[in-house]
């Protein structure tokens, strides 16, 4: 089926009016230019609307070009599962790792805690608030506020360097299971070099710090200068609002941007909802019923590199 995204139509003026110049999939329709061949712009928008299901057409006496991968501008990347792969799942014994080392490191600093069952079930109780709260409303806790709140619920006043250094902690069983497939960061340099603007949008609780030093220790973090963290936007996937604030940060149109992601109900769904571009990484290669369907499927990050063409940085 002929759609908006695998059509490429445009005018140009000729000494008799408009004279359409149409392309599916970068191959020319000489037979269906014919047919508009003389037509104004309003039987062009007429005939787009009627035969070929355009959306958004605005031809009024300028040349229209519709929306191909062509023009895609930038790409937005999500971490988990997407720029990084974990070597095992992550299970409830894993955050009760997270949550262990960082009470360890407290207790060395003689901050007053109760014993760490009761400590953890506080904290996994306020968590599970949190996570209610977040589905209710479409926003997002941000780790250093939530532990620093927690602890002081608990008579305990951390100082910065605390604050900071149990938030690392808590992250760092994550970081030491979570890692780049081979090839990921040269994709992403060749992606950068061939002058597309990149990104980062993922939904997350971890501290933005350690985020972003887990993907300067993969080689990844110098190619992404706009990067949106859920915990810090205040919003998360798939709301729109969070693409917005990226797509205003990195100052491109949606309709100019590709996002890469590992979940449709999230990833795919939202980059729909915002107007970009989707990518879902399938690492089985399964997606024929994949809904909502993505653009493009990738089984690795290399792949992007086969549907982006090298372009001018603009």
């Amino acid at each position: 089926m002929i759609s908006p995204r695998n059509l490429g139509l445009a005018c140009e003026m000729g000494g008799t009016g408009f004279q359409p110049v149409i392309s599916w999939g970068g191959m020319p329709m000489p037979q269906l230019a014919a047919d508009l061949t003389g037509a104004n712009s309003g039987a062009v928008r007429t005939y787009a609307t009627r035969h070929i299901r355009l959306a958004a057409i605005t031809c009024e006496n300028e040349p229209l070009v519709m929306r191909t991968k062509a023009n895609i501008r930038a790409v937005v990347f999500d971490i988990g599962g997407t720029l990084l792969d974990f070597s095992v799942p992550e299970t409830r014994s894993h955050y009760h790792a997270c949550i262990r080392s960082g009470y360890d490191y407290l207790a060395g600093c003689d901050v007053p805690l109760p014993p760490f069952p009761r400590y953890l079930g506080s904290l996994e109780r306020r968590l599970a608030w949190a996570f209610l709260w977040t589905r209710l409303t479409g926003g997002e806790i941000s780790a250093i506020d939530g532990i620093e709140a927690f602890h002081r619920a608990m008579g305990a006043e951390l100082t910065p360097d605390q604050l900071h250094e149990v938030a690392l902690r808590f992250y760092a069983p994550t970081r030491a299971i979570a890692h780049a497939r081979p090839g990921c960061a040269d994709a992403v340099a060749e992606l950068d070099r061939r002058g597309y603007r990149l990104g980062i949008i993922s939904n997350t609780i971890a501290p933005p710090v350690a985020l972003d030093e887990h993907l300067q220790a993969e080689g990844l973090l110098e190619h992404f200068p706009v990067r949106v963290y859920s915990c810090a936007a205040g919003t998360r996937k798939p709301y729109r609002r969070i693409f917005e604030l990226a797509l205003a940060e990195m100052n491109i149109p949606a309709d100019r941007t590709l996002y890469v992601g590992d979940r449709p109900n999230i990833d795919v769904k939202g980059a729909t909802r915002a107007g970009m571009w989707s990518a879902l990484r399938c690492t089985d290669g399964r997606s024929n019923h994949v809904r909502p369907r993505p653009d493009f499927c990738i089984r690795q990050i290399a792949d992007l590199l086969d549907i982006l063409p090298s372009r001018e940085p603009s």
